[in-house]
């Protein structure tokens, strides 16, 4: 197995204008929710580790994500992404305010290459060439970024997304896949048994 990020980019996010400065700020507040529970369970271990659950927040469903419904008083906070959502937040001219489930404790993987034992058995090269390209290739574009975000520009960006964001999310998906210590691409069976305790 592989893990792109040794933490999860998925965090809480707000605005300061909602009046949230800490997660204990976060009781009663207006949560748009539209999430899996198995999307959020680091951001559901992070607010037990405090005391708080869904019966101590407003749930707003919704179905499409937009941030306009935390600026515009619909909520108060949302779940977000780390490698994005300040950006975009900081765009409409409001200041970010993140609870990251990596600061308190919930450094959960994110974007795994995994396969089955049956068929690395019946492809054995072929699964070693592609985990050794996986690693080549993710290693080659943080050390290019700006090839990389050139050949995203030309060819993949069907959303039309600016240079700055995308330099944005390389610089935050760096800190989430690099960590001292840690071998690039890492996936520690302790570490794996936490992240699948807070599942259950």
């Amino acid at each position: 197995m592989f893990a792109l990020c040794q933490a999860s980019p998925v965090q809480l996010q707000s605005v300061r204008e909602n009046n949230v400065n800490k997660i204990e700020d976060l009781k009663g507040k207006k949560y748009l929710f539209y999430d899996d529970k198995e999307f959020i369970a680091s951001i559901s271990s992070m607010l037990y580790s405090f005391g708080l659950s869904e019966k101590d927040f407003e749930l707003v469903q919704s179905t499409k994500y937009s941030l306009m419904e935390i600026v515009d008083g619909t909520a108060d906070l949302v779940t977000g992404y780390s490698t994005i959502t300040p950006y975009h937040l900081k765009k409409m001219g409001y200041e970010p305010v993140s609870f990251h489930p990596k600061d308190y404790g919930f450094d959960f993987y994110s974007d795994i290459l995994f396969t089955t034992e049956e068929f690395i058995y019946q492809n054995p090269r072929l699964v070693e060439n592609f985990y050794k390209a996986s690693i080549k290739g993710w290693k080659y574009a943080f050390n290019n970024v700006d090839e990389t975000i050139g050949i995203i520009k030309t060819k993949y960006n069907t959303q039309d997304l600016e240079r700055d964001l995308l330099e944005f999310e390389a610089s935050e998906f760096r800190k989430l896949a690099f960590i001292n210590g840690v071998e690039f691409g890492e996936i520690n069976p302790i570490k794996l048994e936490k992240f699948a305790k807070s599942f259950r």
